[in-house]
This record gives structure tokens, C-alpha cells and sequence, in this order.
């Protein structure tokens, strides 16, 4: 009989359906599809809703990280900058891993950047890859946004070994 008390909650346990997918991913990958809709729309203003007002962005550039509104001027720059130079970026993500507790959500993963340059004399066409570790928060609307975002250089390999995981956001 003991030995059948022990194995009973062990076998339900094993016969225990996979964890349910978070019901914020949606909404969390969601940010993700509205960064890469404003790069590739050159659009600042496109990538920078993704982002709280405070947010917080740390990248492998000298110097401090961005924040506020010098970090949503520096995107508005870039972003005309890439239009003017006519260059088309495709920006796509796998996230590897992802936490939330309440209104808070840690994802990591990578990033792939590839340019196209539609102008002749426009700078070389290329492909980025980059490692992240993003918090997120959920807004008083609901929708999801960036607080602080940390990056750094990755490489194809790392970008190809990315695991898809159930319900959060892997492109091609």
C-alpha cells in the first residue's frame, strides 16, 4: 500500500500535460513585431514605442547608456539617416527564455539585422547579429513595454543554435 501512495503522485506528475504558455507572451512578443515594423519602415518613432519613456539602453558603444529622450533622438537620427542613405533593415528575434512575474518580464535572446542597400553609392549591405537580456513591463493600457534593454555582438552560430521555445517569439 506505501509503495503505491509514493508512486500514484509520481505518475500524475509524469502524465502532467506540458506547462501552459504564458498568456502575456502574445502580448510581449508583440513589442518584438513592432520594433522590426519600424525598422523596417525607417521609422524612429515606429521603434521607439516599443520603449517606455525611462527606458534604459545598453550596448556595446562607448560611453554611457542611452535613456529617455537623448536615446529617442539617436534612433530618430539613425532612422533618417538609413532612409537618406537608403538602406532597408530587416530586424528579426528569437527569444531563448523568457520570466514574468506581475507586470515585469525578462526575456533573452538574439537579435539578426540584416541591410539592403537600394541606393548605388549607399553604404555595404550586411547581416548583425546581436545577444539580449530585455525587461519588459506591462503599461496601465496593457500593451507591453521595453525598460531596459542590454546588448551585445553575437554571432550566425549562436543565432542558428537559438532553441525555439513554445510561444515566444522566433523568426526565420
Amino acid at each position: 500500500m506505501r509503495f503505491s501512495m509514493v508512486l500514484a503522485p509520481a505518475a500524475l506528475i509524469a502524465a502532467a500535460p506540458a506547462a501552459a504558455v504564458n498568456p502575456a507572451d502574445a502580448a510581449i512578443n508583440a513589442m518584438y513585431e513592432s520594433i522590426a515594423a519600424g525598422v523596417a519602415a525607417n521609422s524612429g518613432e515606429g521603434v521607439v514605442a516599443a520603449f517606455a519613456d525611462e527606458a534604459v539602453v545598453l550596448d556595446a558603444r562607448p560611453g554611457p547608456p542611452a535613456e529617455g529622450p537623448a536615446f529617442r533622438a539617436a534612433i530618430q537620427k539613425m532612422a533618417e539617416r538609413l532612409k537618406a542613405d537608403g538602406v532597408q533593415v530587416k530586424a528579426d528575434y528569437r527569444v531563448t527564455r523568457r520570466i514574468v512575474s506581475g507586470d515585469i518580464a525578462v526575456d533573452t535572446g538574439f537579435r539578426r539585422q540584416t541591410m539592403a542597400v537600394t541606393k548605388p553609392d549607399g553604404p555595404q549591405p550586411g547581416t548583425q547579429y546581436h545577444k539580449f537580456l530585455v525587461v519588459a513591463q506591462r503599461q496601465p493600457d496593457g500593451r507591453w513595454k521595453i525598460v531596459r534593454d542590454a546588448s551585445l555582438p553575437a554571432s550566425k552560430e549562436a543565432w542558428d543554435a537559438a532553441p525555439r521555445v513554445d510561444g515566444l517569439k522566433y523568426d526565420g
